[in-house]
């Protein structure tokens, strides 16, 4: 299974435990021939309460076992570009 949608599906799994408004991908996992091996994931999210996102990122760091980088989009300057070109998550039925 590619890492897109192992993480699609980690989020799908974390969702059950911790209410967020939106999640958005951003950055190499979004474009194609971009994503290496080595590549962190970029994961934008709206509506986590602050006092969770770091067990967020434990959670989903030990689903996917790679690094991961989740900004809140209530804290970040660059908010309104993750959401314009970002990829929008939505659960999968």
């Amino acid at each position: 299974m590619k890492v897109y949608d192992r993480t699609w599906e980690a989020i799908d799994r974390l969702k059950e435990r911790y209410p967020f408004d939106a999640v958005y991908f951003f950055g190499s996992l979004t474009k194609p021939y971009k994503f290496f091996g080595s590549s962190d994931i970029d994961i934008g999210i709206e509506g986590l309460n602050k006092y969770l996102h770091y067990r967020f990122i434990s959670d989903l760091t030990g689903l996917l076992k790679r690094e991961i980088d989740v900004v809140r989009l209530e804290d970040c300057p660059f908010a309104g570009t993750i959401r314009k070109w970002g990829v929008q998550w939505k659960r999968r039925k």
